[in-house]
């Protein structure tokens, strides 16, 4: 029976590949190695998971953007599907930071379809 792992080994021990690590992990091959793949499963694990941190950020973006108008994330999402605008959370978020005026108008269609008087309860900037 061939094993394997002998060969991701030889590829995981390369000095250039533990620079940067202290003490027994870069100096010692058997540390160094077990470092490196360690390494590895972090990095396949955080690559997963990025895309949910970015979708994360965007929604406390728009819920924070959408609060300055009155209304919560749900209420605006609600609203937007309501009267079909598709727009997903990334172009949402980037209107909330960049383009406050565009987001202003899409929070008044919002709260016009829910029948709220929307000049109570904010001044434009």
């Amino acid at each position: 029976m061939i094993r394997v792992t002998t060969n991701r080994k030889k590829v995981a021990y390369r000095p250039s590949k533990s620079k940067g690590f202290f003490g027994i992990s870069k100096g010692i091959r058997r540390m160094s190695i077990q470092r490196i793949e360690k390494g590895w499963q972090y990095a396949t694990e955080h690559r997963r998971k990025r895309p949910s941190l970015h979708r994360s950020i965007w929604i406390q973006r728009i819920n924070a953007a959408a609060r300055e108008h009155g209304l919560t994330y749900s209420q605006l999402m609600w609203g937007l599907r309501k009267e079909n605008i598709m727009l997903n959370r990334k172009m949402l978020a980037e209107l909330s930071v960049s383009e406050p005026v565009s987001f202003l108008s899409l929070a008044l269609l919002v709260l016009e379809s829910k029948g709220i008087n929307s000049n109570s309860n904010f001044q434009e900037s």
